[in-house]
């Protein structure tokens, strides 16, 4: 959504994938901090043992241009299988998997675990198990806007940082906070938490990205032609941490670490 309608805003917090192939296509779009890395999870229903037994099977990926699906079709190679997969919205898979019309899912948090709550399913495999250090949520704008509004960019930075440090020093009062405003019961975010890796320093994992940005290319997903005049070369462009590793020079980090965060 986000990528569809890029030109209408100024910034945005979208997952790697999306964010790849925005930048495939054409857009103006660079990613400037990480939120998070993993953050997903592959429930699957109770007769399921190991992630072969998935092979023919019917499970529920959000689409295509989500990480979830491209780490799966990674796996499937990986074993050498071939599920049935289905795309489904996140707020649909519950409801599949209640009614035994798939035997997998894979989303991002808190579904899989409300999937299990829901179903009585359980989680064979956390994204990270999957992709060591897997990327996911990104905040994005465009070159344009960063080389405009610098201190716009800047305090976002110095924001997430902040965020960043009270989850990680505070994760039972970021529980709390988190599902307030996303309307769940504490038991599920608590449930959810320990799959979500908030970095420190919140940069983007550079070698799970590649990885990422390969398997679109084998999957036929985004076009090889675009990723010019080599992966390294291209990436560059898509990654523009300035602010944030200036900010780090600085030692705004140290300071934060020094005085932490108001409870």
């Amino acid at each position: 959504m986000v990528t569809q309608h890029f030109h209408e805003i100024d910034v945005g917090l979208i997952g790697m994938n999306p964010a790849i192939i925005g930048r495939s296509q054409g857009l103006d779009l660079v990613v400037f901090q990480s939120l998070n890395h993993g953050g997903s999870s592959l429930v699957v229903h109770p007769s399921i043992t190991k992630f072969e037994d998935l092979d023919g099977k019917e499970v529920a990926t959000p689409g295509v241009a989500a990480i979830q699906h491209n780490i799966f079709t990674m796996f499937e190679e990986k074993y050498g299988i071939t599920a049935k997969k289905i795309t489904a919205k996140v707020t649909d898979m519950p409801i599949f998997a209640q009614k035994d019309e798939i035997k997998g899912a894979i989303a991002w948090e808190p579904w899989p675990t409300l999937i299990m709550e829901m179903a009585d399913w359980k989680r064979l495999l956390s994204s990270n198990d999957m992709m060591e250090n897997q990327q996911c949520c990104t905040w994005v704008t465009s070159t344009a806007f960063m080389e405009k509004n610098p201190e716009v960019i800047e305090k976002l930075v110095k924001i997430n940082i902040k965020a960043t440090k009270y989850i990680r020093d505070y994760p039972e009062e970021a529980v709390k906070i988190i599902a307030k405003y996303a309307g769940r019961d504490e038991s599920t975010i608590a449930a959810a938490m320990p799959n979500m890796i908030y970095p420190w320093p919140p940069k983007v994992n550079e070698a799970s990205s590649k990885l990422m940005i390969e398997n679109l290319i084998q999957q036929e997903i985004i076009e090889a032609k675009s990723i010019v005049p080599d992966l390294d070369t291209w990436y560059k462009g898509l990654i523009d941490e300035r602010v944030l590793d200036r900010i780090i020079a600085e030692g705004y980090l140290d300071l934060i670490e020094k005085k932490g965060v108001p409870k």
